[in-house]
This record gives C-alpha cells, sequence and structure tokens, in this order.
C-alpha cells in the first residue's frame, strides 16, 4: 500500500523494496521490540516517573498508527491489514505471541541470504504464461495531471486490421473486431490479443459506447500502426536455432495523429504491446532432500496464479494458453 502511494508521487522503484525478506525483517524488529507510550499512543523516548505510560511491542504501534492514518484517507488494504493483525487482538498474550510465532516461521526461509536474493526482483514476466500478447494503453483527458481524467473506468472498443494472405492475394481482415476492454482507476487500458498478428497491424480504439453515456470522452477515437521488428546480425536476420525463424525484437509502434487530437494526448510512450508467438515453460527444481525450499515453488505458483487470474477476469475469465 505504501509503495503504491509513493509510485503515485514519483518514485518509479517504490515497488522494488516490497520484497520477502524486507517483510521478514520487518515483522522480526517490531514484533521483538518494545516502547513506552502514552495516552493519546505517542510513543515516548523516556518518560518520568509521574507520567502515564504503557509498553506496547513496535508492530503493535505501527498498526494503531495505520487505522489513524486509514481513518483520514482510506485504503483497503490498509484495512484488510489491520483487521487481520486485531484478529489476535482475541486472545491473551500467549494468543498473540502463537500468532507472531506461526507466521515467523512461514517466512524464516526468505531470511536466508541466497533465497533472499532470489526472491528480492523478479524478471520474469508472469502474465506472459498465459496471455503472451497483451495491449496496454495509458489515457489522459488533459495535460494536466490535477484534472480529473474523464477516461478512468470508461468502456472502448478495440479493433486490430492487418493483411492476410490466401496464396498470392492478399487481403485486409479485422484480426480483433470492436472487442469491449475497460479503462482502470489510473486510466490504463489493458487487453489481451488471442490470435496472432502479421508483421504489420493498425490497432484503433474506439470510446463510442453506450456504456459511456454522454461522457465528453465518448467521441474519441485513437489509432496507432505497429510494426514487428526482427533481430539482425548487421544486414541478416537472426534465426532461431530450432524453429529457424527470425527472433523477434520488439514491436515498434507509431500513434496515427487525428484531427481531433489537438493536444497530442497519446504518446508512444503512452503504449506497451507485449508481442510473442512461442510458448513458454518454466522448470521449478528445489534440492529432494531440502522439503522447506519447496515453500518457493509455493510462493512462485501462487503469484503465477493471481496474476493470471486477474487479468483472465476481465478477458472473457479465460486465458489464452491453456
Amino acid at each position: 500500500d505504501r509503495a503504491n502511494e509513493t509510485y503515485q508521487n514519483g518514485e518509479d522503484d517504490a515497488w522494488d523494496t516490497i520484497t520477502i525478506p524486507n517483510v521478514a525483517k520487518f515483522l522480526a524488529t517490531m514484533g521483538s521490540e518494545e516502547v513506552f507510550v502514552d495516552g493519546t499512543g505517542e510513543i515516548v523516548e523516556n518518560p518520568s516517573r509521574e507520567q502515564q505510560v504503557s509498553k506496547k511491542s513496535k508492530i503493535t504501534v505501527y498498526f494503531d498508527n495505520l487505522r489513524q492514518v486509514n481513518q483520514k484517507q482510506f485504503s483497503k488494504f490498509r484495512q484488510m491489514a489491520d483487521i487481520e493483525f486485531r484478529a489476535s487482538d482475541f486472545g491473551g498474550d500467549e494468543t498473540k505471541g502463537n500468532v507472531y510465532s506461526s507466521m515467523m516461521t512461514g517466512i524464516n526461509l526468505f531470511l536466508q541470504d541466497n533465497v533472499a536474493k532470489l526472491t528480492s526482483k523478479n524478471s520474469i514476466d508472469l502474465e506472459s504464461f498465459a496471455f503472451p500478447r497483451r495491449l496496454s494503453v495509458k489515457f489522459r483527458s488533459s495535460t494536466n495531471s490535477q484534472l480529473k481524467n474523464e477516461f478512468k473506468h470508461k468502456t472502448a472498443k478495440v479493433t486490430i486490421t492487418g493483411l492476410k494472405k490466401w496464396g498470392k492475394v492478399e487481403k485486409q481482415v479485422d484480426y480483433v473486431k470492436q472487442a469491449t476492454a475497460l479503462i482502470d482507476g489510473e486510466g490504463y487500458l489493458t487487453y489481451a490479443i488471442e490470435p496472432k498478428l502479421p508483421d504489420q497491424f493498425t490497432v484503433t480504439i474506439d470510446f463510442n459506447h453506450k456504456k459511456n453515456g454522454k461522457s465528453p470522452v465518448r467521441d474519441q477515437v485513437f489509432q496507432f500502426s505497429a510494426e514487428k521488428v526482427y533481430r539482425k546480425d548487421g544486414d541478416r536476420l537472426e534465426l532461431d536455432e530450432y524453429t529457424k525463424k527470425p527472433i523477434l525484437d520488439h514491436i515498434d509502434v507509431r500513434v496515427l495523429k487525428s484531427k481531433e487530437d489537438t493536444q497530442n494526448l497519446l504518446q508512444e510512450s503512452d503504449i506497451e504491446l507485449i508481442y510473442s508467438d512461442k510458448p513458454r515453460v518454466v522448470y521449478l527444481v528445489t534440492p529432494p532432500n531440502r522439503t522447506e525450499y519447496n515453500g518457493i515453488v509455493s510462493l512462485f505458483l501462487d503469484q503465477l496464479f493471481n496474476a493470471n487470474y486477474e487479468l483472465a477476469l476481465t478477458n472473457g475469465r479465460k486465458c489464452i494458453n491453456r
């Protein structure tokens, strides 16, 4: 939750600090140390004899402050964390100790130096296992970020066109025709592309949808061209050693400006197009004599499921690769 807020305030690397080893260190430090607090819940470093204070663990003080922050600026994530933590208040100190001990037992593995390094950064695109072709576009209704973004929670129609060959005949066809896609609360459209696309294609995003009512964005239409760029060794294309086909390097995107888009609200940097035609396999290997490492595999599979589950919900409740 903190990372999400700081990211919105311009800290692009905020999410990099949220790792399981950091969470484990946080709990180990905060849960094992106690401080004095006064009647308002403020920490007192050196209380006098006359001062009314009580002892609390640092983690309890942390969640007390978290609740106060949530009263001023609500967050469902803070609320969920607070409810889970307060569940231990139904028991006494022994019950709280058992809850804390059980929690630490589950994450102690990630305090090991080698495991901490392994799990501190993920370079695997988890969503590409089920959705190898994805389009993400950031929409804004004004260049002023302080103004309301009219594109939030609106419905768009996505159309992808390109040439298709039948022998010597080429014809313009719709690979995707007016597929509906929702814009999230941050102004992002995320769409999973099911068909494989030609080397050159055009994407049209139209907001003329009945669910948008009388919204000022209903007359907005955005269009951009895309071209596959293959790896080259000098002037020659690099070929895959197994399939003997050219290796895709990236997709080159170019926004096609319209007369209506006088503010240039859509830029190439707002578009992310992830594309692959190849199957993907991951091998998870752990030492047969170290069963505790199975927890790492469970964590990876849990992340893999959650990442693809969320995307599947917004794309017809199914994965492209199953």
